[in-house]
């Protein structure tokens, strides 16, 4: 499996529509991105930002599902 570590990972294209769905793109996620690290030997320079820009993006998406998805504060 080859990683391209030069761009960071394209948004994806919609926010999924449930738990389930968001729980197997995190997992997706996270397992490209160990993978390239685990492919690249420590003296590689841009493991590091790359992977800082990929699980950033990873947080973005939870962030956004998370606002789509949570349910509004009842006012007291």
């Amino acid at each position: 499996m080859t990683i391209d570590t030069n761009q960071a990972s394209e948004p994806t294209p919609a926010t999924p529509a449930n738990a389930n769905e968001m729980l197997d793109a995190v997992h997706r996620d996270l397992v490209q991105i160990h993978a390239a690290m685990a492919e690249r030997t420590s003296d590689d320079r841009e493991i590091k930002a790359w992977a800082q820009r990929e699980l950033m993006q990873v947080i973005r998406d939870i962030g956004a599902f998370r606002r789509v998805h949570q349910k509004p504060l009842e006012k007291s």
